[in-house]
């Protein structure tokens, strides 16, 4: 759908006391990106694509994202249409345009549960070299969108077990908070990606609970499901809360409060990356920042 001139004027900061969330979702790829946007608003897909399987995966991220969340108002906004078409490189130039129209509409912070990089065309996949966050062009749109003070956080991915096993592009960024998966004893889980970066730094930087995390699923009831897709929106959720908290501190700050506050942070390796962070401490550690 082309967005309406009514919608695409509203004040978005003036509706919240507290961050303004962008979730850019994607479980297959899209092709018609950035112009399909804004507040769970239904849409009209030319491509014929079933719009109750395009919101199915949206609910499941948005309703992690946001369940117990204490900041005012949480608003997900599906900037890219999940579509059954083919894996192209061309999304990554999705992703940049969707961060780009969230930065347009005010949002403080955007979460994606996505990577790229494995391609149907295998010439375009990425490889292990890549992950320095200078080559994928969405890790390089990601960073951008971090310079223009956006706090961004990035599902590792669920490549554990598979001959790929790394993180994904965006996730390899170096101003993102990336974000691995633990099950229920605090350990790594095997589908988790794995850093680190070839240039040495370490992926993901936190986790939170991916084995059977649980969730509101599309028939209202809770569930569970399993995924850094559902690890990284909880912190996504916690790290609006606490930059709610602290207002006056930049997207880096906040991500360098929460890294510090995880449980390895002496000891990081390149499934847990730093641990699991205490929000609680960051907060203390913020408050006592000057």
């Amino acid at each position: 759908m082309a967005i309406s001139s009514e919608l695409a004027s509203m004040d978005f900061e003036s509706l919240v006391g507290g961050p303004l969330v962008a979730a850019v979702n994607a479980q297959s790829q899209a092709s018609i990106a950035a112009a399909q946007f804004i507040l769970n608003t239904a849409f009209e897909d030319p491509s014929g694509a079933d719009p109750a399987k395009l919101k199915t995966v949206e609910m499941k991220v948005s309703k992690t994202l946001t369940d117990g969340s204490t900041t005012d108002v949480i608003i997900n906004v599906p900037l890219l249409t999940m579509l059954q078409v083919p894996n192209l490189r061309i999304e990554e130039y999705n992703y940049v345009l969707a961060c780009e129209r969230a930065d347009s509409v005010g949002c403080d912070m955007i979460h994606a549960s996505l990577g790229y990089a494995e391609f149907d065309d295998k010439t375009k996949s990425h490889k292990y070299e890549d992950l320095n966050g200078n080559t994928s062009v969405a890790s390089i749109g990601a960073d951008i969108a971090a310079s223009k003070g956006i706090l961004l956080t990035v599902s590792a991915g669920n490549s554990g077990n598979s001959k790929w096993r790394y993180i994904t592009p965006p996730a390899d960024a170096d101003s993102v908070l990336t974000i691995g998966a633990v099950n229920v004893k605090r350990k790594a889980t095997k589908f988790s990606s794995e850093g680190p970066t070839p240039d040495g730094r370490v992926k993901p930087e936190v986790c939170a609970m991916g084995l059977y995390t649980y969730l509101q699923l599309v028939n209202g009831k809770m569930g569970m499901k399993s995924g850094t897709s559902f690890s990284s929106p909880l912190i996504a959720g916690a790290t609006a809360c606490l930059w709610q908290a602290n207002p006056d501190k930049t997207n880096m700050q906040i991500i360098d409060a929460i890294i510090r506050s995880a449980d390895k942070i002496k000891k990081p390796d390149v499934k847990y990356g730093y641990g699991i962070p205490d929000f609680y401490k960051a907060h203390i550690y913020l408050k006592k920042k000057k």
